[in-house]
């Protein structure tokens, strides 16, 4: 079952228009390193990018915390006007 990463009425994207992310999905830094995506937090305030949450790809007990961005990743805020009352 895949399971998108979203969070308090955000959800996270590649920047590239793939689409969203998935979590335990693989994926590379912008150095060409190999991770897993966990999870992550969005924005807290408008000039905070957020962050996600990564593990390495050969020691799932190594996890670190990165902007975004150096997966090529962004938070984008979901679209409430497409949610039924």
């Amino acid at each position: 079952m895949d399971i998108l990463i979203q969070k308090q009425g955000w959800t996270l994207w590649y920047q590239d228009e793939r689409g969203e992310v998935y979590a335990k999905e693989l994926i590379r830094s912008s150095k060409g390193e190999q991770w897993v995506i966990e999870g992550g937090t969005p924005p807290h305030k408008p000039s905070s990018t957020g962050r996600v949450w990564v593990r390495l790809l050969d020691d799932p007990t190594w996890n670190r915390e990165f902007f975004p961005s150096v997966f090529g990743m962004e938070w984008r805020e979901d679209d409430v006007s497409t949610t039924s009352s």
